[in-house]
């Protein structure tokens, strides 16, 4: 629970702004809400479910090196078990998308 939630505080800090509050993609800078950067990608797709806890935190760390080259790095940000908290995060999200609750 600690985890979760210091990872709410990094992802309000860090992530909300593009991947919104549920993790939809869908943030006020999105081109989905009306702001200017499109492809903004959902967190709570089956696709990144599927992805390993490992590779998340590697696109915190630097998205570009593992494909996600609109993202910015967040590893001189976001750092320690930060990280882990954020993925962590990002998991109860996904949890919460797949049950009804993410909206």
């Amino acid at each position: 629970s600690a985890s979760i939630n210091r990872g709410k505080v990094v992802y309000e800090t860090y992530c909300l702004v593009c991947h919104g509050e549920a993790g939809h993609g869908d943030g006020p800078i999105s081109s989905e809400a009306g702001g200017p950067f499109a492809g903004v990608r959902s967190l709570v797709t089956d696709e990144v479910v599927r992805r390993t806890d490992g590779y998340l935190y590697g696109v915190i760390v630097n998205a570009q090196a593992v494909g996600r080259g609109l993202m910015p790095r967040y590893g001189d940000k976001i750092r320690g078990m930060d990280r882990w908290d954020l993925v962590n995060y990002v998991r109860t999200l996904q949890g919460l998308a797949r049950n009804g609750g993410g909206r």
